[in-house]
């Protein structure tokens, strides 16, 4: 059979909801990326946002964003709940 291309570094990624305490998270992880990067096996970095609406992370970390299954996400304070819910979705398409 066909063998896999070989791996050519890491590819960090992390999902988020937009919510002020994940981009905050974020923020802390995308600067710790930028610092250790260089010389390092880790070459890229992604944060999958998961929610109808851009947010203010969008031009300050690579962001690709995916409609969230459930609209209420975008406001509800049960956010962690359908965000968990939600993440499978978030990975399928971009596998």
């Amino acid at each position: 059979g066909k063998s896999l291309p070989e791996a050519r570094g890491i590819h960090v990624m992390c999902t988020s909801n937009g919510s002020p305490y994940l981009n905050w998270q974020t923020r802390i992880m995308y600067r710790t990326f930028l610092d250790v990067q260089p010389g390092s096996d880790m070459l890229h970095f992604t944060r999958l946002l998961h929610r109808r609406t851009d947010d203010e992370l969008m031009a300050e970390v690579p962001t690709v964003r995916v409609d969230s299954l459930h609209a209420p996400c975008d406001r509800s304070k049960a956010e962690k709940i359908i965000t968990l819910h939600s993440t499978p979705y978030t990975l399928h398409p971009k596998l």
